[in-house]
């Protein structure tokens, strides 16, 4: 019979100063262990409470400070026959003991050196065995390169003073040794001014016998230009409305300065008078030390702490004083701190000094006006007079210099621009205007000068002015959000007070419904509806400013044909303006071609694509005589050095949600084109995440979201993760100006289309799937919460694809291959082909999207044998030609029914956007995306203008599985994508195992 060796425990201390204890022999399974150390230990509910977790290649257990302390010095008598200590286990062991004694002895301080480095930390008072121990120790523990394994204390007494509940035993010895820990005040930063008595009174740790503070009043002149009065007072601790005023004064005897303290006005308490000389000395003392500044230069520097003696109040060295010089020293009685401030030192002393002085523990008072002063933001103001900005919407332009007349504002009170000259001339900082202090803060006066000086240089552009006066917008709606607690941005702004005409053109930017109409291209084939005509003025007015646009319209609107008059109108009135550039998916290049070529036949079209498209500089020369050239996101990164260096008339981006992301190099690429207007055209602007909206802003009109991480912190956070009402509005009206979205649904559009209904078709798992189902659950959660977090999220994705793939057909999973009977085999294929049977005697065409390439190839393989008909299938691969064959055969209405496909399957991804497939008018989605915006967008590729039939919407769902579980889950994502517009799978991976099992389990009582 083989013996097992002992358990041989290791630890070592992590960065965060917990502990991980582990084995360090063959391999064992560390929960064993927990229960083998932990057995007896209640607050961690006997070792099961406390996490495994991995460093490196090593997995342990993770103890915290406290809990090792309990486990090594409060262990009950426990055989632990079958542990080994390793070294660094017993160094520990050893230290845990140590650090109990000190606990339960009361011997430690705080410790102020460490403070002034700036951590809160203890001294610990060892006797010469303990030290000779703990050094011993420390050399142990550098040998085996773990030095930190010894000094732990400061990491134990935070956990004891901040996890009362958790840590009672061991809170109870500690405040049995030392009571004063239940009064301890942590401060969060340390004073350059504090002494160590000072601060260990400041704390709690020690106790200050004087019967009195000392506080310092400031109080403003009667008159103006006058000094500020500055008074010492002595405060009653027991009574906090008793202040008495004092004097400190010096007097010469023996040839020396020394030092008297006297009541302003009737006397001291009795009990007062022992502390009197030495408090108010060290007291004055640190002022001066935080604010020499107020140290009266005339006065000595030299400071005696003995009482005067009467007799010698009028001697000199030679005899007696006469009265003049008597008279001198007494009018010269103020010491070394100032009681008369200039205005400058005044101001400093309220703006800076009474904050250092309180920081340091004084009791400050300050007028009661000074606080509301204080927190006035001094504003620039730069008024547009009324003759600037009166021209012609014609004459408006970008570049259009503007100038502006200057006033100053500070709190209610206004100042001229000729006022605020002469103050800052003067070198003011602090005025009483109409009856009201303020202040000017030279840092404010500093970067006003600078501003005036920048803006006085020439003006500002009308664009400079309209990206401003959109800021501080955007600025003054997000101040009026936050919380009290939030800090806010005290920054010295620029605010532009427009004229009439300014505003009204500001106002039709905010308002769409009055901006004025365009006059329509002549060279138009075709008609514009009513809110097609709207959008294309929209585009127009917004050129004037050069300010992007997102035509977000519903899909199906036409915003095709809405961007061709656009094209059309800058062709005429821009003749020699260059060629605009339009980016779209691969998809979709035959039929912009087809559009442009209907709608706009005088319009020249350059395509860049293919394999022989041009690369080198002849480019420029080639799409010179162009108006419209058409690529590819793709190409648009693969020949980026191509397109930079143009200045394209315009920049179009169709389906622009494929720069939703921010961080891809496509996004980057397609951000660095140079453009005179950029407009982004999409049915969906937002998909997922707020994050894909503000990348498509940041390309429209680069920075007015602002940064990406700004954006996340102010919106992203809290509109996603609570749903705040008030913040989304705010998102609203930002994107407002700039987005044009209208539904079919809005009873302005009157499209007259046909009804669109949709149903989910819920079926269930054949009992191959379900067996298949359960193997591949199995197979994720066998040793999912030993990975680590990268390893975690692909294990869950990889297992989210299997399972849909289950949910689709088996053999997707199985790899095996499939004959015309498989369809029994899969209860979606079965009902799939069900549902086809019926709609084949009418005659009517289906769409059937899925997001799997091999589930696509499945379903033409299946479909063709038991439909008996040619089913296309588009996907990523076709080549584009072969694309353009495919949707033009599915609509051609002219050829023989028998040669019109019926059904036509296509990839999510590859054909759920752009295309005009209204020969059908059902639609299948086979699987699902889990995104409404990205399935709303496929079923409208029969959904729009031209449809003349109902539509019916089709999604399966298979019964009992994850499918079903978040089906329930879209409906409340699909409410953030309309309150924001007006309209992923990745959250998944985050969940914790008991989540994902809630969410993945197969539902017994489905398939019973």
């Amino acid at each position: 019979m083989i013996e097992q060796s002992p358990w041989n425990v290791e630890c070592l201390r992590r960065s965060d100063g917990t502990f991980l204890v582990f084995h360090s022999g063959m391999r064992r399974d560390v929960r064993t262990l927990k229960h083998l150390l932990f057995g007896w230990h209640a607050p961690s509910f006997y070792g099961t409470m406390l996490p495994v977790e991995g460093e490196g290649r090593i997995e342990g257990i993770v103890v915290t400070a406290a809990e090792m302390l309990e486990v090594i010095a409060m262990t009950p008598h426990v055989g632990w026959t079958e542990l080994k200590s390793g070294d660094s286990f017993r160094i520990l062991s050893e230290t845990a003991k140590l650090y109990m004694a000190l606990l339960q002895e009361g011997r430690y301080e705080p410790s102020y050196d460490k403070w002034k480095a700036g951590t809160f930390g203890w001294e610990l008072l060892l006797s010469e065995s303990e030290q000779k121990q703990q050094r011993e120790l420390l050399h142990q523990a550098q040998q085996i390169e773990h030095p930190e394994l010894v000094h732990w204390f400061d990491v134990l007494m935070t956990e004891l003073l901040t996890d009362n509940q958790e840590r009672d035993s061991l809170r109870a010895a500690a405040l049995r040794a030392r009571p004063e820990l239940e009064e301890l005040r942590i401060p969060l930063q340390s004073s350059q001014w504090t002494g160590e008595q000072d601060w260990l009174e400041m704390i709690g740790w020690t106790r200050d016998e004087t019967p009195f503070r000392v506080v310092l009043r400031i109080d403003e002149p009667e008159q103006e230009r006058m000094p500020w009065a500055l008074r010492i007072l002595l405060q009653d601790k027991m009574d906090p409305n008793a202040l008495i005023g004092c004097v400190l004064s010096e007097y010469r005897i023996d040839g020396e300065i020394r030092s008297q303290v006297k009541a302003a006005a009737g006397d001291f308490p009795e009990e007062w008078k022992p502390f009197l000389q030495e408090r108010l000395i060290r007291d004055i003392g640190k002022v001066l030390q935080i604010a020499p500044w107020l140290e009266d230069s005339g006065v000595s520097r030299k400071l005696l702490l003995e009482q005067p003696e009467r007799t010698s109040m009028h001697e000199t060295e030679t005899g007696l004083k006469t009265k003049q010089e008597d008279q001198e020293d007494t009018e010269n009685r103020s010491l070394r701190l100032k009681t008369k401030l200039s205005e400058e030192d005044a101001w400093r002393f309220l703006a800076e000094g009474s904050l250092q002085l309180a920081e340091a523990g004084f009791r400050v008072i300050v007028p009661a006006w000074w606080q509301r002063v204080r927190q006035m933001r001094t504003r620039l103001k730069a008024r547009v007079p009324s003759s600037a900005g009166s021209f012609s919407a014609s004459a408006m332009g970008l570049n259009q210099m503007i100038q502006f007349d200057w006033r100053l504002a500070v709190g209610d009170v206004n100042l001229s621009e000729a006022e605020f000259r002469q103050l800052i001339e003067q070198d003011r900082r602090l005025v009483q205007l109409h009856g009201q202090w303020i202040q000017l803060n030279p840092d404010d006066v500093k970067e006003i000068r600078r501003l005036m000086k920048q803006v006085d240089g020439g003006g500002m552009t009308f664009g400079e002015v309209l990206e401003h006066h959109m800021a501080m917008e955007r600025k003054r709606l997000e101040e009026g959000l936050l919380d009290e607690d939030v800090e806010r941005d005290n920054s010295l702004q620029l605010e532009l007070e427009l004229n009439e005409q300014l505003q009204h053109w500001l106002g039709m930017l905010q308002h769409h419904e009055s901006i004025p109409p365009s006059e329509l291209p002549v060279g138009l084939q075709g008609t514009l509806r009513k809110y097609q005509a709207d959008g294309y003025s929209w585009l127009m007015f917004l050129r004037q400013f050069g300010l992007g646009a997102c035509l977000a319209d519903d899909m199906g609107l036409g915003k095709t044909i809405q961007w061709i008059a656009y094209v059309l109108r800058v062709k005429e009135i821009e003749p020699a303006s260059g060629a605009s550039l339009l980016i779209c998916p691969t998809s979709l290049i035959g039929n912009w071609q087809r559009e442009l070529e209907r709608f706009a036949p005088d319009v020249r079209v350059y395509l860049h694509y293919g394999a022989d498209r041009i690369r080198d500089e002849q480019f420029a020369e080639e799409i010179r005589m162009a108006d419209v050239v058409i690529t590819t996101y793709t190409l648009a990164l693969m020949d980026r050095e191509l397109l930079w260096p143009i200045m394209w008339n315009s920049l179009c981006l169709d389906e622009a949600q494929n720069i939703k992301n921010p961080y891809a190099k496509q996004s980057a690429a397609i951000r660095k084109l140079r453009a005179k207007h950029r407009i982004a055209l999409t049915g969906t602007p937002m998909e997922n995440h707020l994050t894909e909206l503000w990348s498509i802003f940041d390309f429209v009109n680069p920075g007015y979201l602002g940064t990406l991480a700004q954006f996340r912190r102010t919106y992203v956070n809290p509109i996603e993760r609570g749903r705040d009402a008030e913040w989304t509005k705010l998102v609203q009206r930002l994107v407002q100006p700039f987005l044009l979205r209208r539904l079919k649904r809005d009873p302005e559009i009157q499209l007259d289309l046909p009804d669109k209904n949709e149903s989910k078709v819920y079926v269930p798992l054949t009992a191959e799937q379900a067996s298949v189902y359960e193997q591949t659950l199995q197979t994720l959660f066998d040793d999912l919460d030993r990975l680590d977090p990268m390893e975690r999220r692909g294990r869950v994705l990889t297992a989210l694809t299997k399972l849909k793939q289950v949910c689709n057909h088996p053999s997707l999973v199985l790899r095996d291959r499939v004959s015309g009977r498989d369809s029994a085999r899969s209860g979606k294929l079965t009902r799939l082909l069900e549902m086809l049977d019926e709609l084949q005697s009418t005659g009517e065409r289906s769409l059937i999207f899925t997001q799997y390439a091999e589930t696509g190839k499945l379903l033409q393989e299946v479909l063709e044998r038991n439909m008996k008909e040619t089913v296309p299938f588009l996907h990523g691969s076709v080549p584009k030609a072969e694309r353009d064959r495919m949707v033009q055969r599915f609509q051609d209405e002219s050829l023989p029914a028998e040669e019109r496909p019926r059904i036509f399957i296509l990839s999510l991804k590859a054909g759920g956007t752009g295309l005009n497939l209204t020969a059908a008018n059902h639609v299948f989605h086979y699987d699902r995306w889990w995104n409404p915006a990205v399935e709303n967008q496929a079923s409208d590729r029969a959904y729009r203008i031209g449809q003349t039939r109902n539509v019916q919407v089709y999604k399966l769902i298979a019964l009992g599985t994850l499918e079903e579980r978040i089906d329930d889950m879209i409906e409340q994502k699909q409410t953030l994508n309309e309150q924001v517009i007006g309209g992923g799978e990745k959250w998944i991976t985050e969940l914790s195992p008991t989540e994902l099992r809630e969410l993945f389990a197969l539902r017994r009582h489905v398939m019973e």
